[in-house]
This record gives structure tokens, sequence and C-alpha cells, in this order.
């Protein structure tokens, strides 16, 4: 919807300059802003950098080095059901910004400008379910403990994403199917607080290693979705068919949670 705006204003080849310009502003207010470490970050003085450090568990560099570390990533029961349940994150954000234009054209007949703010609605909610899956998981485990905290709201989150999405293929207007699918979209995101959160609670000091491999794992959505996608339209001859895997992964995901523990750390 932004960049439609922004089309009318300066044309599509002005957008890409927009777009372009706010990132060469990103790197500088980054490189303002983010530093590897607390300390050395221009606005923390010795008194926060020494409260932030006797919180943090110790580094073992060695620890990193050989086999036996990745196999304990690899072998431990969180990993692989924390990475192939992210997967439904990026299959269905991905659809939204590669073929939902396209279904809303060729499955309801939407065109024109309708077409680009219909096709923008799901970004937008996903927002909206990020933000509020944070504070719904900080609430969660507060309320019911860690367990219940994490998975429950990732269970929550993949369900309904998976029935609302499923819901979509018997949707008779444009309005009602984008509607379906962009709180399917919004309840994916409503996972993301718990998700990396259980990452840092399961990965501790090797944080970054287990939010690596789930994240490269979730790309799977990303990279075989749109190219899945098409294929079954094809295949079936309509667009309910990737409408249905969609949701069906989704579904997937919740039950792939059940399965983590956020109480079990990797590497202890």
């Amino acid at each position: 919807a932004i960049a439609l705006g922004l089309a009318s204003l300066v044309g599509w080849r002005g957008v890409f300059v927009v777009f372009g310009l706010l990132g060469i502003i990103w790197v500088f207010a980054w490189h303002r802003i983010f530093r590897d470490e607390p300390s050395g970050h221009p606005d923390v003085n010795e008194a926060e950098a020494a409260l932030i450090a006797a919180g943090r568990e110790p580094t073992q560099p060695s620890a990193h080095e050989g086999w036996p570390y990745w196999r304990r990533l690899i072998a431990h029961r969180n990993t692989w059901p924390l990475c192939f349940a992210y997967v439904a994150n990026s299959f269905a954000f991905y659809f939204c910004i590669t073929w939902l234009p396209t279904y809303l054209h060729e499955q309801h007949g939407i065109a024109g400008s309708s077409l680009g703010l219909l096709s923008g609605l799901p970004l937008l909610v996903a927002v909206l379910g990020d933000l509020g899956g944070g504070a719904l998981t900080d609430w969660a485990v507060a309320r019911f403990g860690l367990r219940a905290g994490r998975v429950g709201v990732c269970c929550l989150g993949y369900g309904a994403a998976g029935l609302t999405m499923l819901a979509a293929t018997s949707a008779t207007t444009p309005l009602a199917a984008v509607g379906l699918i962009s709180l399917a979209v919004g309840a994916t995101m409503l996972t993301l607080g718990a998700t990396w959160g259980v990452c840092q609670e399961i990965g501790g000091a090797h944080v970054g290693v287990v939010g690596a491999a789930m994240n490269t794992v979730g790309q799977l959505g990303g990279i075989a979705g749109p190219p899945l996608v098409t294929w079954l339209a094809k295949t079936y001859g309509n667009w309910n068919a990737p409408i249905v895997a969609i949701g069906a992964y989704a579904l997937l995901g919740a039950a792939l949670w059940c399965l983590v523990d956020p109480r079990a750390k990797v590497f202890d």
C-alpha cells in the first residue's frame, strides 16, 4: 500500500529510489546505534556495562570446534521441531510477496488499485501479529510458566493460521478471502516472539548458532514455497491447492511445537 501511494507521486522507478535511500539511511543508523558488545556503545556507561556482563553466561570459544559440538545441536530433541516449524512462517509470508496478487486476480477477479491495497493487507496484519505476539508470550510466561508461555503461544498461532488459511478456500468474496489470509499470516507472525525467545532459552551462550540453524532451515519455505505454489496451482487447476498446502503446513507447525521444551538447553 505504501509503494502504491509512492508510485502515484513519484512513479514506479521513484519507488525504488525512495526505498534505496531509506536503506542507506538505515546503514548509517545501524552503524551509529548497534554494537557487538554493549560496552562498545557510546550511550552505555561503565555501570550499565558491568551490570549486563554480570548477568551473562561465560562463553567458551573452544567449545565451538569440532564435530561433537555440531552433533549435540543436530541430535538435540528441540532442534528439528523448532527448525521445521519455522518453515510455516516463510511459506505463508513468501506467498504474500510473490503470488498473492496473482491469486486475487485469477481466483477473485481483483484488478487495479484494489489489487495493490488488498495485496498489502496481510503484510500490515503481519506487523501487528509480530508485535502482539511478543506481548502475549511475555504475559503467558509470567502467568502460566515458561513452557506454556512459549509452546502454548506457538501452538495457538500456528493452529489459528492453519484453520483460517484453510477457511480461505471457501471464501466467496475477495474481501473475505484476503481477510482470512491476512489473519493466517498475522497468526504465524504471532509466534515470532515465543520462537526467538526459545532460541535464547535453549541456546544460552550459543543462541547465535541455534537461531541461525532455525532461520536457515526456516527459509526453505521462502526458497521452495513460491515454485511449489505454482506447481500445485497448475497441477490441480486452481489456487485452492496451494492455499490448502500452506494451511496444512501451519497445522503441522503447531504439532511440531508440542515436541519443543524450552527448559531443555541444547549445550548443557
